[in-house]
């Protein structure tokens, strides 16, 4: 298997699809390639509000909250 490189810089411009999300979202291993606090970003984007509508984008706002807060417990 070899490596995928992503361009985390300007991941949120090349993402105009929603074919193209959902195959990056349902992609664990590239998903969790992604920092945290960009696929943060990547969420919280005017674009992917407006391609994916507000109830998939919460789904996937809370899907990295509870990540985020499982980090801080283990962490802790």
């Amino acid at each position: 298997m070899h490596r995928i490189y992503i361009d985390m810089n300007n991941l949120r411009d090349m993402i105009f699809d929603r074919g193209q999300i959902l195959a990056l979202v349902g992609n664990d291993e590239v998903w969790n390639q992604i920092p945290l606090e960009q696929r943060f970003e990547l969420v919280e984007s005017f674009e992917f509000r407006a391609l994916m509508g507000d109830l998939f984008t919460e789904g996937i706002l809370q899907s990295l909250t509870a990540e985020a807060e499982s980090l801080v417990a283990t962490i802790h």
